[in-house]
């Protein structure tokens, strides 16, 4: 069954169960494996994302089986995912090795033999923060990750980095953020392709993950495991805004860990410029200035 984390984490305004979205499987097939259709569509409450530019499956190695993830597809040869996708349980050692599918395809993996008709696209780089480490099943500090391509998977489906006061005014007016993933459609219930669902944004700031940006979750609406690293987007007249990642919560899709105080936690990505500063060097891209200084006159 998959392992799927659970431990008790406090959050900005009461104390939810907090699980980590990615299915690390040990021993069973996952993602796809013959079942009849679920009764609720993937990214519980959502709407089917079949062939959606924004997603990526991911398969991951670490050493004892194939897990599963979602990226968001950044650019033709970044994908922006979630650290524990890309970090063995444990440390900080990187996964042995990571497969990328095509955008919004059927995504089939299994745990004992990995991914069935991944891209082929070879990985040649991984980023995380600085001192990032996946030693529990709590969200850790920082988990975001960058992930670079030896060639172009697909065109960049964003057109650019939400902005921090972007996100401070989307907050003031719990604006509507879609997130799109490969994720649980309930309980156990498992498909092959991505699904999206569009919840109001609830928090923004710094906290001591990093900053951090959540979206409202219910009963019947919700980001579920496998959705690790899948974006989250503000769609815009000139175009999709990532806001980055979402690296765990609290949903009625986890069987174990439900609570009725349903919560995710996304890293901003605006914030990382440093480590994705040093990805897109790697895969020829320009880098992304700073936001400037403030300036004080005297």
């Amino acid at each position: 069954m998959p392992f799927i984390r659970h431990p008790k984490i406090a959050v900005a305004l009461s104390v939810a169960v907090l699980f980590i979205l990615g299915d690390v499987i040990a021993g069973a097939p996952v993602r796809g494996a013959p079942v009849s259709p679920p009764s609720v569509p993937r990214v519980m409450g959502g709407v089917g994302a079949a062939g959606d530019p924004r997603v990526v499956a991911l398969g991951m190695n670490n050493g004892s089986g194939w897990g599963t993830c979602s990226a968001a597809m950044w650019k033709p040869r970044i994908l922006l995912t979630a650290g524990h996708c890309t970090t063995i349980s444990g440390g900080g050692n990187q996964m042995l090795e990571i497969q990328a599918f095509a955008p919004g395809v059927s995504a089939l993996t299994y745990s004992n033999i990995g991914p069935q008709g991944a891209s082929g696209v070879p990985v040649v780089g991984v980023y995380r923060p600085a001192g990032y480490v996946n030693l529990s099943g709590s969200v850790q500090p920082n988990d975001i990750s960058a992930i670079v391509l030896g060639a172009d998977l697909a065109p960049g489906a964003f057109a650019r980095l939400a902005t921090r006061a972007e996100m401070t005014t989307w907050l003031a007016g719990k604006a509507p953020i879609t997130h799109v993933g490969y994720g649980l459609t309930g309980p156990g219930q498992r498909t092959t392709l991505p699904n999206s669902v569009t919840l109001p944004m609830v928090t923004f700031g710094q906290s001591n993950r990093g900053t951090e940006f959540g979206t409202g979750q219910s009963g019947t609406q919700a980001i579920c495991p496998g959705d690790s690293g899948s974006p989250a987007y503000f769609p815009s007249a000139t175009g999709d805004l990532l806001l980055g990642d979402i690296a765990g919560g609290n949903a009625p899709c986890d069987v174990a860990g439900s609570t009725s105080n349903f919560s995710n936690v996304g890293m901003a990505a605006i914030a990382y410029l440093d480590m994705l500063n040093a990805a897109m060097a790697q895969a020829g891209y320009p880098t992304i200035p700073g936001a400037p200084a403030s300036i004080v006159a005297h």
